[in-house]
């Protein structure tokens, strides 16, 4: 048979560098990642399922790099770079956090006022000592992620990937949205824990599993996510009004 013509060998060669260098950067995320990604308990599995899309995110952007224009390189690599590291970012600050001083902090303002949120929301009266909120016929201990650091950091990795796209016009309102983020991140997340309070004190346990680790979870992060890329695009669209969607 007459050879391929040659751009299709090229797309050929194309495509199977593309499998093979992500085949390489899946091993190499999960070994250097591995304490992250693989956790041994069973109820656990939504936790690994999201540190491992964390970890994809930067390799699929990777396989891109065979179709990038050559003068584009050096740009590309950078904003890669900087993806990876808001994604390392985003797995190990909260770890590093919860084991300090102001981790420990964040949990004790997070009891207090998710404490504050179960007596105006149920009608019953609940007290936040240190981090531990006790009502009537339950006590609820907020401690390692229970309070928002995840939260935040995901939606300031949001505004980072939003800014590296579709830039503002003046820096300090990128300071101004992720503070506005940060106050909300914080304040839903005290509502979940209030939720589960309520949750506990019914003694609804396969509830409180469903929304504490399991795919409720992250119906309050999908609400924080939506309300921080729909306040950058706001205040985006606002500066472009000519490229609205």
């Amino acid at each position: 048979p007459p050879p391929p013509p040659p751009h299709l060998a090229d797309e050929c060669f194309s495509v199977f560098f593309l499998l093979l260098l992500f085949i390489c950067l899946i091993s190499l995320f999960a070994f250097i990642w591995r304490n992250s990604i693989f956790i041994e308990d069973a109820n656990s599995t939504m936790s690994s399922i999201r540190r491992i899309l964390y970890c994809l995110h930067p390799m699929l952007c990777m396989a891109w790099l065979p179709k990038v224009p050559t003068h584009k390189i050096r740009h590309y690599l950078l904003i890669i770079g900087t993806l990876t590291v808001g994604m390392a970012l985003v797995l190990i600050v909260p770890m590093v956090l919860n084991k300090s001083t102001y981790g420990q902090l964040l949990n004790i303002w997070t009891a207090h006022i998710s404490s504050d949120i179960f007596s105006i929301t149920f009608g019953e009266k609940s007290l936040a000592t240190s981090n531990i909120i006790e009502g009537k016929n339950f006590s609820l201990r907020v401690e390692s992620f229970c309070a928002s650091s995840p939260q935040i950091m995901l939606c300031l990795f949001s505004l980072l990937v939003c800014y590296l796209t579709c830039k503002l016009q003046f820096f300090w309102k990128l300071i101004v949205i992720s503070i506005i983020c940060i106050k909300m991140a914080f304040f839903a997340n005290c509502i979940r824990i209030a939720f589960l309070g309520y949750l506990v004190s019914i003694e609804s346990d396969a509830s409180f599993d469903f929304w504490h680790e399991g795919f409720g979870s992250l119906i309050f992060s999908l609400i924080v996510m939506t309300f921080t890329c729909g306040l950058y695009y706001l205040i985006w669209s606002r500066e472009n009004p000519s490229e609205n969607i």
